[in-house]
């Protein structure tokens, strides 16, 4: 909804759908919401009907995993656990597939960067492939091979650097050389369970991940040493995560049926914070949080 001041409007669909939904997009001219089930189907509605007027469309032989807009084109990409990976043409109310891939494995994610001239996605083996959209066909090919399955991948604002958050709990960040040459960080230790979401800023200076264990975390980008700043408000795991295009709040969406917002300028943050906490953390909870070569101190003076 585009105002959230306003109550929810609620889309009607169709009787066929029997199976709930496990991905949502909204394309980039904000003409059609797109939703994909368990069962391999596509919901799409138009924004000019909406709530009514649904079109449903059979895209996957099973879960319909990830949906992902084009920035520029009349595109748009789903990706399944049947393994293929499909662009969409819209134009008026067709929509045409193209299949882009089809590998025996189930594609997790899927992201493009904002040139829209290449697609990420990645499979419950940890298989990291790209698409090049060049003025040729489409070509793919495997950037690398993680160590575990791959919940989610998003491109930095330049398109140079792909972050994934792994089911180990783990935040790889790969980039590739002119020469071809992969060159893959690995973030480990900054959640404790599967990382389900990860989004750059729009500046390109801050890398948030939240996932199972309930976090969402902020750090700067490029990396310092600096330990990422913890947001620990919802009360179970955390979907996905973006940021506003200003860049000054950060959404989460929680297994908890809650959306939340907050303020990403520091003091506002704190502002926002200090309120809800009730104690200083425990000696193990900072060992965990800041670092056991970190000496211990409280934050708040006039909390136990």
């Amino acid at each position: 909804h585009s105002n959230p001041e306003q109550p929810a409007i609620q889309g009607e669909v169709p009787k066929e759908i029997k199976e709930p939904f496990r991905t949502i997009m909204l394309t980039h001219d904000d003409q059609w919401v797109v939703a994909g089930t368990t069962d391999g189907h596509l919901v799409i509605w138009s924004l000019q009907t909406f709530p009514k007027g649904a079109i449903v469309v059979k895209a996957h032989a099973s879960i319909v995993s990830s949906l992902t807009a084009d920035p520029a084109g009349a595109l748009f990409y789903s990706a399944g656990s049947d393994g293929r990976l499909v662009q969409w043409k819209y134009q008026g109310n067709k929509f045409t597939p193209t299949v882009l891939d089809s590998i025996a494995d189930a594609i997790r994610c899927t992201a493009i960067n904002r040139a829209a001239d290449q697609l990420v996605y990645a499979t419950n083996t940890g298989v990291v492939k790209i698409i090049t959209f060049n003025q040729g066909q489409p070509g793919s090919k495997v950037l690398t091979r993680l160590k575990s399955p791959v919940l989610t991948v998003k491109y930095d604002d330049r398109g140079e650097t792909i972050a994934a958050g792994c089911l180990d709990g783990s935040v790889q960040l790969m980039r590739q050389a002119k020469n071809g040459e992969v060159h893959v960080q690995s973030l480990i230790g900054r959640h404790i369970s599967g990382v389900t979401a990860v989004a750059f800023n729009p500046a390109g200076n801050a890398l948030t991940s939240a996932g199972y264990d309930w976090t969402a975390k902020i750090s700067d980008y490029p990396l310092t040493e600096e330990k990422p700043v913890t947001i620990k408000n919802h009360d179970l795991w955390i979907y996905d995560v973006l940021y506003t295009p200003d860049g000054k709040q950060l959404i989460t969406c929680s297994a908890d049926r809650t959306i939340r917002i907050f303020s990403t300028l520091t003091q506002q943050m704190a502002e926002k914070l200090t309120p809800m906490i009730k104690r200083n953390m425990t000696v193990a909870e900072w060992n965990k949080m800041v670092g056991e070569d970190v000496p211990y101190q409280k934050t708040i003076e006039n909390l136990p």
